[in-house]
């Protein structure tokens, strides 16, 4: 089997750095599950969103892409509260 590499969309790849891809993206996913240093809580709750966003929109542009030709969206979770958890999008796809 292939093995799985990140980020996963040629996107994202080309916005971050070639050399240090891997290790940027494995920066942006922890800020994305638990946030950065000290901030205040709305600061931690706004980077932890923008970062999960990025990771998100890598997933669905990778499983979009021609190789998969996934159909695939990202959606927002209704009635959900950012203030109790900052994470509210969803992937959908078939």
């Amino acid at each position: 089997t292939k093995e799985i590499t990140y980020p996963r969309s040629k996107w994202l790849n080309g916005v971050l750095n070639s050399n240090d891809a891997e290790l940027e993206y494995a920066i942006l996913a922890k800020v994305a599950d638990v946030g950065l240093g000290p901030q205040t809580p709305s600061q931690q709750r706004g980077h932890q969103r923008r970062a999960k966003h990025i990771v998100e929109l890598d997933r669905l542009a990778y499983s979009s892409s021609r190789e998969y030709r996934y159909e695939t969206g990202l959606v927002r979770v209704r009635r959900h509260d950012p203030i109790v958890y900052g994470k509210g999008e969803m992937l959908l796809g078939a």
